[in-house]
């Protein structure tokens, strides 16, 4: 996928994924459920990409230049379910707080 072709799939997505993510926050059950999947799947993800590392006794590392090229996409996607779920987490509970008065 080149530069401009994924330009135009955020612009054509962003409102699609806004709504989801509005509906997601307004139901507290349904958040915390998918952070929790959110979760799961990136420390599953980073368990994968590191394990070349920990199977060579490495089990303290910052950054992907010691991980395999084959699995640093399970890197980064990693992190990132882990931050989507994060930012999540920290919308339920802002959403919770802020309407808990009335």
């Amino acid at each position: 996928m080149q530069k401009h072709e994924a330009a135009v799939n955020i612009l054509l997505h962003l409102p699609l994924l806004l709504m989801l993510a509005l509906a997601i926050v307004k139901t507290p059950p349904v958040a915390i459920a998918v952070a929790t999947v959110l979760f799961a799947c990136g420390v599953a993800d980073l368990m994968y990409a590191k394990l070349p590392q920990m199977r060579r006794g490495i089990l303290i590392s910052f950054g992907p230049s010691e991980i395999p090229l084959v699995r640093r996409d399970a890197y980064f996607r990693a992190y990132r379910s882990i931050m989507i779920g994060s930012v999540l987490q920290i919308a339920v509970i802002t959403h919770q707080l802020a309407f808990a008065s009335t």
